[in-house]
């Protein structure tokens, strides 16, 4: 079987109260992102930019589906799940995040 890419955040991903989400992501391949969620929440990626992953540091922009209400701001961490595509396998990445208001 083969092993997953090692992707890892170099630091938390930041979602913010205009409805966009920042995650900043370092990566040894290149792989397509199929999809972006923010655990035990609403908020789901319509729209993500660059919508793949480089060799190297990658920041990506995400557009959720709604503003970000009642999460909590600063202190609590939210687990967003991207899902990426790589080999033609799927494969998941948590990425530790915050909201920032």
């Amino acid at each position: 079987m083969m092993q997953p890419p090692t992707i890892r955040p170099n630091y938390a991903g930041v979602i913010k109260s205009n409805g966009t989400m920042s995650l900043y992501l370092d990566s040894n391949v290149n792989a397509k992102i199929i999809g972006v969620v923010v655990d035990k929440t609403n908020l789901v990626a319509v729209n993500i930019t660059p919508n793949y992953l480089t060799v190297g540091q990658n920041i990506i922009t995400v557009t959720l589906n709604t503003l970000p209400q009642g999460l909590t701001p600063n202190n609590v961490i939210y687990q967003t799940i991207m899902i990426i595509q790589y080999n033609n396998q799927t494969f998941t990445i948590t990425i530790p995040t915050y909201y920032i208001p």
